[in-house]
């Protein structure tokens, strides 16, 4: 068996470190470690002592599932979480969101937090018929002064 350094009672995020349960088919250390909820869980130490991997273990688990108990009913622009969906085919989550207008999307949670979808797209469709109300607006104006500014030149060409 392969020297390993000893994390046993070194905390990684929710995790304590119990102690060692032998190694994988490619001698990598498995740990018992003690979830702060009570549960005990058997990771591999590459997978405590990456702090900044995406796969870094913070919890058993259970982490995740507060996060997503802490989404529900949580308002997002015009958005209100319901429920999390099922995954796509690609193995993404998104949130069921209900919309002020009273549509239902679903959204990536990285959408959400980013503040990247604020709605169901009845805001972008009312920001844009606003801009096109004020572009209508003005041009229709400034075509209208056009059109009486060459009426009263032709005007003045037929009086001659």
């Amino acid at each position: 068996m392969a020297n390993f350094k000893d994390l046993t009672d070194q905390r990684f995020g929710r995790l304590v470190v119990i102690k060692q349960n032998g190694t994988d088919k490619w001698s990598n250390a498995i740990w018992i470690c003690l979830c702060d909820c009570g549960k005990t869980v058997e990771i591999l130490a590459r997978y405590i002592k990456r702090r900044g991997d995406v796969k870094y273990a913070k919890s058993c688990g259970c982490l995740r599932r507060e996060v997503k108990d802490l989404m529900i009913s949580q308002r997002f622009g015009r958005l209100v979480v319901i429920k999390q969906n099922e995954n796509d085919k690609w193995g993404k989550t998104s949130w069921l969101c209900l919309c002020d207008c009273g549509k239902t999307v679903g959204v990536l949670p990285r959408s959400l937090r980013s503040g990247s979808t604020k709605s169901c797209g009845c805001l972008r469709r009312e920001l844009n018929w606003q801009d096109i109300d004020k572009n209508t607006d003005f041009a229709f104006t400034a075509t209208q002064l056009r059109g009486m500014k060459l009426d009263a030149v032709y005007k003045e060409d037929l009086k001659v």
